[in-house]
């Protein structure tokens, strides 16, 4: 990859409230239910653009391939502005109006059963960044097995990787009668492995890559596949359950409890908090929990999503029930209610 001559170009580009150009130095609207809000002005930014200029290459037939090839800034849910490229017949490719960062370059082709992929990551600082090489390939073939601890009928899950950057594609495969399975045309990338269709009662415990525990981390496989993936189930989930009241001791139905982990990190797929509505008599059950460490709260009503934000989540740890479940554990609890009024002026306070 060659860095080219930095233009003298200035364009508009994508422009947060009031001015910024990094959605984490937005400044959030709170806007009250049936108000309105009048007055915002965003002033727009210019600033100078750069592009990422290659060549996307098929390892089968060793030839340009004219395929769509797109840039996307590393560990970040935005796209940038003008960050695809049409498939040239020549297999080159210009991906323009780009801000200095880290991207991640991609490309694919091929079929549903045979699809290809090509990945590198790029850094723009201050010039055009040329002579980019994306070299389309297969994928990688990654087998696993399945396992499960106590006794009881035979378990065949739904095994799923998942994209942990956002620009691998997520990927899921059925696991056979004898507990192996396997995942073809895997792109290169990091994966949160995920088991999906537990039955009652029945939870992850250990997630192996060769000798590697990859449980509650990414699994890397931008270099390649170099193990099995080997899974270890228990029936020993935990459980928990209760009754929301209010502060007359009356149940309150309609309410929604959360369950999250201590030490919930924002990075992670895993462990993500677990949720149940109240019934008409306030009663609430959360299965399938991992043993460990949790905070609990219930919510008289609370804005959509909030629930599974990590900022607006530890603003509430002081007030929440601590819970401890151990193996197999059936948990009876009862969360503290969170009115809406302190759930709105919380979340009012989230950057």
């Amino acid at each position: 990859m060659l860095p080219g001559r930095a233009p003298s170009r200035l364009t508009s580009v994508l422009t947060y409230y009031p001015d910024a150009i990094d959605p984490a130095n937005a400044i959030p609207l709170e806007i009250a239910p049936g108000s309105e809000v009048r007055g915002i002005e965003i002033r727009m930014r210019r600033e100078a653009v750069f592009s990422i200029r290659g060549m996307v290459i098929d390892s089968t037939t060793g030839k340009p391939a004219a395929v769509q090839v797109d840039a996307r800034l590393k560990d970040s849910p935005q796209i940038g502005l003008g960050a695809g490229a049409s498939p040239r017949s020549d297999g080159t490719f210009d991906i323009r109006n780009l801000l200095p960062g880290v991207y991640v370059v991609t490309a694919g082709s091929g079929t549903t059963a045979d699809p290809k992929t090509a990945r590198e990551d790029v850094t723009i600082t201050d010039s055009d960044v040329a002579g980019v090489k994306l070299t389309l390939t297969s994928g990688a073939t990654m087998a696993g097995t399945v396992k499960i601890e106590g006794d009881g009928p035979p378990v065949h899950p739904m095994i799923v990787l998942i994209g942990v950057n956002g620009t691998e594609n997520a990927s899921n495969t059925q696991t056979k009668d004898d507990g192996t399975f396997e995942f073809h045309s895997i792109a290169p990338g990091k994966y949160a492995a995920i088991v999906d269709t537990l039955p009652d009662g029945v939870y992850m415990k250990s997630v192996r890559f060769g000798a590697q525990d990859v449980t509650r981390i990414a699994l890397d496989l931008t270099s390649g596949v170099s193990g099995t993936l080997d899974i270890l189930l228990s029936r020993g989930a935990a459980e928990v359950l209760g009754t929301v009241k209010n502060n007359e001791g009356a149940a309150v139905s309609g309410a929604l409890v959360t369950l999250w982990p201590k030490g919930l990190r924002p990075e992670a797929v895993w462990g993500r908090p677990a949720q149940s509505a109240t019934d008409q008599n306030g009663d609430f059950r959360i299965a399938g929990l991992v043993p460990g460490e949790y905070y609990a709260t219930a919510w008289e009503e609370v804005e959509p999503g909030l629930t599974y934000d990590d900022d607006f989540l530890k603003r509430f740890e002081s007030q929440a029930t601590a819970v401890t479940l151990e193996e197999g554990a059936h948990q009876t609890v009862q969360p503290k209610l969170i009115f809406r009024e302190d759930a709105a002026a919380e979340a009012a306070k989230l950057p």
